[in-house]
């Protein structure tokens, strides 16, 4: 008698025009526990993804911010006892849960179940096809998941020679320094007002020049309706509003909770008197 590992579906998973090479995207590879690995599954098949040449991390935060996006996560589930089981497998963007590709084996235990753990781990990789990161398999992928936002030539030193027509107009940061922004006058009056403009970004899919919110006049001169594009760049609706102290402030209100949007003006710097 010989061992026997059948593939039963090689693309468990895969969803719409998801291609199999974006799992050359992934860097990193969190390898999740199985709600039961009797036999050192995980073990298996954390010790395969560095062979694969994966870096596999055990804890989210191993991951650098920078490669927030090259990092994946590996779940998966264990059906089966001492003489049959079967292996499914799914791959998927750490951040967004987005899939990227999947594989299911069954095996029976012939020769051993340690034996027959390698070779199905080994299986799982073949189907996954992994070939080692790939810097244009990850700008693809960015691309197709988060594409670019419209952009606006402007350069700090520019702002900086232009006269603030109110209080709004400038430069902001964020209180993570995230982001550095100017809010300008918008270039094109399609029902908004002012645009806030990328300076400079340490969030990995943001770029220079792109267009991070567009704020709308209200009655009020320091109240401004705002459609905000989140760190995904999906778009919120929200209403930002200006204190005396310099600081810009909007609720968000996302599927997963709310948060606040704060933006520190750091030019023109804040006169004393509205600082108080």
């Amino acid at each position: 008698m010989r061992n026997t590992i059948a593939v039963v579906l090689p693309s468990l998973l895969l969803a719409g025009s998801v291609s199999a090479a974006e799992i050359d995207a992934c860097k990193y590879l969190l390898v999740a526990d199985l709600a039961e690995d009797p036999y050192g599954i995980v073990s298996e098949l954390r010790s395969q993804g560095r062979e694969q040449h994966f870096i596999v991390v055990i804890n989210p935060s191993e991951v650098p911010d920078s490669d927030a996006f090259r990092s994946c996560l590996m779940v998966g589930d264990w059906l089966g006892g001492a003489l049959a089981g079967r292996l499914s497998i799914r791959v998927v963007d750490a951040l967004t849960g987005a899939p990227i590709a999947g594989a299911t084996i069954a095996g029976t235990n012939w020769w051993g179940i340690g034996r027959t753990v390698r070779v199905a781990v080994a299986e799982i990789y073949g189907q996954l096809g992994y070939t080692g990161y790939n810097e244009e398999a990850y700008q693809a992928r960015i691309r197709r998941l988060y594409p670019p936002r419209p952009t606006v030539s402007i350069t700090e030193a520019e702002v900086l020679e232009r006269t603030a027509r109110d209080r709004v107009e400038g430069i902001w940061t964020d209180r993570q320094d995230q982001y550095r922004l100017a809010i300008v006058a918008s270039p094109e009056r399609t029902g908004t007002d002012y645009i806030a403009v990328v300076l400079h970004s340490n969030a990995p899919l943001w770029q220079t020049g792109e267009i991070k919110a567009e704020l709308t006049r209200t009655e009020s001169p320091d109240v401004f309706t705002s459609t905000f594009f989140m760190l995904n760049k999906q778009p919120v609706a929200t209403t930002f509003t200006l204190e005396r102290d310099g600081i810009l402030r909007a609720p968000i209100t996302t599927p997963v909770g709310e948060f606040e949007v704060s933006l520190r003006r750091v030019w023109p710097s804040v006169a004393p008197e509205h600082a108080k």
